[in-house]
């Protein structure tokens, strides 16, 4: 069962949060032998859009999953969460993961608990502090030893329905960027691309913004009101719909760009590869498509995609 934690320095004590769920569906079937949960930390500042290193050391080996959970100034959740994984924390310094301060975030808590929810866990020592953006793009560089390379050729004209975004590049202006979509979204804002992108565009000056619903799309965005609250109110210069829950729904994704377009002057960004395999049936019912199904109609929705992407005139990936 889970042990007492510790971390020097919070304001508060952590407390074990017992978990009905099933960590997966083969644990489902067989009734757990210690309490399932997690470990989650007294409340804690956080400097918005900065990065934050996260160090745990724990006395039991093997992996950690931790989360971060984001409050804004009124201490309402913010839906755009993190949750990064941590390797070898009973190593002699423990292990470090990063993690960005969200924009209107003033504080966050911490969740931290084995892939299992079962296993034995002691915490020895937890922290948090705001770095340098240097000591982020060296832990990026450490994590994608062993990846294999990526092989892409950017086309030439990529910036042809961008020129104020290029233009904010390569003068250093300050350039909002809205990422519209699901869970794949989020985590693309917790990824540290806008410091690898300061290394060729040196001075750029991002803020990442993620207006996200876990398995949410374009035919939820779409409805009314919606774009409103998740794209305009936040003020972008840069709107990247993004994700695999549109539910091959090409017209939603029409309707978003042209109610982004009617509401503010923010440029459009259309990636358009990622789909979730499901076929919707009804309303209440999904079915899991045969690959070679999936894949005939992944092909069509990406033509599907590129197709209104040139009759809109917004960029597309």
């Amino acid at each position: 069962m889970f042990e007492d934690a510790f971390a020097e320095g919070w304001p508060g004590a952590w407390k074990f949060h017992p978990s009905d769920a099933p960590a997966c569906a083969k644990q489902a079937a067989t009734p757990p032998s210690a309490p399932r949960g997690d470990w989650r930390s007294p409340t804690f500042a956080v400097a918005p859009d900065r990065w934050h290193r996260l160090r745990v050391k724990a006395s039991t080996p093997g992996q950690l999953f931790t989360g971060v959970m984001y409050l804004d100034v009124q201490g309402n959740a913010i839906a755009a969460d993190c949750y990064p994984r941590v390797d070898d924390a009973a190593g002699p310094d423990g292990a470090e993961t990063f993690f960005r301060g969200r924009e209107g975030s003033t504080q966050a808590w911490l969740t931290v608990h084995p892939p299992d929810f079962t296993s034995p866990v002691k915490l020895e020592r937890v922290e948090v502090a705001v770095v340098e953006e240097s000591e982020v793009g060296a832990w990026a560089d450490r994590s994608a030893v062993g990846l294999p390379p990526l092989g892409f050729t950017p086309p030439a004209d990529r910036f042809r329905f961008l020129p104020r975004t290029r233009a904010a590049l390569d003068s250093g202006k300050p350039l909002r960027i809205v990422l519209l979509g699901d869970s794949i979204a989020n985590d693309t804002t917790n990824s540290p691309f806008d410091v690898l992108l300061a290394r060729v565009r040196p001075g750029v000056a991002l803020t990442i913004i993620p207006s996200v619903r876990s398995s949410t799309g374009c035919e939820y965005y779409a409805q009314a009101g919606r774009v409103r609250s998740y794209v305009l109110d936040q003020r972008p210069d840069l709107v990247i719909i993004a994700g695999a829950s549109h539910r091959w729904n090409v017209e939603a994704i029409r309707s978003v760009v042209r109610q982004i377009r009617a509401g503010c002057n923010a440029e459009i960004l259309l990636l358009t590869s990622a789909v979730v395999p499901l076929a919707r049936r009804s309303s209440e019912e999904n079915k899991w498509l045969k690959p070679d199904e999936a894949r005939r109609r992944l092909d069509f929705f990406g033509l599907a995609l590129q197709a209104t992407a040139n009759y809109e005139r917004v960029a597309s990936c």
